[in-house]
């Protein structure tokens, strides 16, 4: 007895699908026509009634960045090139880049945006106390490196010109 499902071969060598195949073919081609066709229509009607919040979400902390932390970055950077000694540069680098980083990822749930009273488990957390404590962590990491920092300059500032090295710039 032959297989509902195999193919069968006509004198010619070329392989035929027998009727039983094209039947499940269609059926499951239609099921999943009927799916894709049920999941575009749900998904465009919470699409069309989430716009805004979804472009706030998407589009509001790369706005925030391109308009406001990255011109901030770029003066705090040139104030810091000028104001602070040469061995914190890279700590303070660090902490402002680790900063404006936090504070951009941060900005897409600070204000709850979403939290539903039905669902406590949905932005469950207080973002902001979090944030805070995430930045002193920077801080006091960026503090001490340029401590560490400040401390190998001033023992290698001796050695160095009792070598006759020369000036050991600031």
């Amino acid at each position: 007895m032959r297989d509902v499902g195999a193919a069968l071969e006509d004198d010619g060598g070329a392989r035929v699908v027998s009727s039983g195949v094209m039947a499940w073919q269609r059926v499951l081609v239609a099921v999943g026509t009927t799916g894709i066709a049920v999941g575009a229509f749900l998904l465009l009607g919470n699409l069309l009634s989430s716009v805004p919040r979804i472009a706030l979400w998407a589009l509001g902390p790369v706005a925030v960045n391109d308009l406001v932390l990255a011109p901030a970055a770029v003066a705090g950077a040139w104030v810091g090139r000028r104001v602070l000694p040469r061995p914190v540069w890279a700590p303070v680098t660090f902490g402002v880049v680790a900063s404006a980083a936090l504070v951009l990822v941060s900005l897409t749930v600070l204000g709850r945006p979403g939290a539903l009273a039905d669902n406590p488990s949905l932005l469950d957390r207080d973002y902001g106390t979090g944030l805070v404590v995430a930045l002193v962590v920077v801080w006091v990491v960026v503090a001490l490196l340029s401590v560490a920092a400040l401390r190998r300059r001033r023992t290698a500032a001796p050695e160095a010109g009792a070598a006759g090295v020369g000036n050991v710039r600031a």
